[in-house]
């Protein structure tokens, strides 16, 4: 399964209200735009952090069709994924981190501040 294509949704960033609001508008845009698969990937750059499981819980539970599929990644490997992206990625990241980050010229990546 996960050698298929999937709507590629990344987050940098800690999960607050607003990205989950945005992560949910995801899943919608998935559906309406056809896409069976959504990937969630999620780069975090402190060993300490990790996935706020009720706030993905009301994620998913906005879902009812689509295949969903969870990753964490540490944040050093973002620099290597989003030079190898091979189709259109959805890059959500928090408004306090984007000043200290350099993103590749790629329009396959869509990048919104959150």
């Amino acid at each position: 399964m996960l050698e298929q294509e999937f709507f590629e949704v990344w987050v940098v960033g800690d999960l607050g209200e607003e990205l989950v609001e945005k992560l949910k508008e995801k899943l919608r845009e998935a559906y309406r735009r056809n896409h069976p698969r959504i990937r969630f990937r999620f780069y975090y750059d402190d060993a300490q952090s990790s996935l706020d499981f009720e706030a993905i819980r009301s994620i998913l539970l906005e879902n009812t069709r689509l295949s969903v599929v969870i990753e964490e990644r540490p944040f050093k490997a973002l620099e290597s994924d989003l030079g190898s992206i091979g189709g259109e990625v959805s890059l959500l990241v928090s408004k306090k981190l984007v000043p200290s980050m350099k993103f590749p010229k790629n329009s396959r990546l869509k990048l919104a501040e959150v």
